[in-house]
């Protein structure tokens, strides 16, 4: 009920009463009593997408996920500069995970790809710095003289 397809043929019928109910749905089921119960704040997100996968304790021996976040965050305000389509939808699904009061763990794959597209950008950025210093260094170390 909950899923409106295209290619749905119960859609084609009557598409916008089809559409008014999905939304009603999702709306009512936010504010139920099983989303109510979990006492989850606004902010919880942030524990989602600076946190690894709690249901799964010990499964995944190396946790990145709160450093390619931190990374991701760093690299905010070099990626608005550069590409503001990636800014603005990583900022837009923030922005609607703090608002919508259901706060399951798998909505923080919608900022998954943004996040992970603004780390690797950092990342670059800092493997790119790292390279040129490395080559200038290799150019400014004085000739060895050998003496006989």
């Amino acid at each position: 009920m909950g899923r409106i397809h295209l290619f749905d043929p119960a859609l084609w019928p009557n598409p916008v009463g089809r559409l008014r109910e999905s939304l009603a749905f999702s709306t009512a089921y936010a504010g139920g009593a099983q989303v109510q119960s979990t006492g989850y704040g606004w902010e919880q997100p942030l524990y989602w997408l600076f946190g690894s996968v709690p249901w799964h304790p010990g499964v995944f021996v190396v946790l990145l996920d709160g450093v390619f976040s931190v990374i991701g965050l760093i690299a905010l305000r070099r990626t608005w500069q550069r590409d503001r389509l990636l800014a603005l939808w990583f900022g837009t699904m923030m922005l609607f995970l703090f608002v919508w009061p259901t706060k399951w763990p798998q909505y923080i794959l919608t900022v998954t790809a943004p996040v992970a597209l603004l780390a690797a950008g950092r990342i670059g950025d800092w493997g790119e710095q790292i390279w040129r210093w490395w080559r200038r260094r290799g150019r400014s170390r004085p000739a060895q003289i050998e003496v006989e």
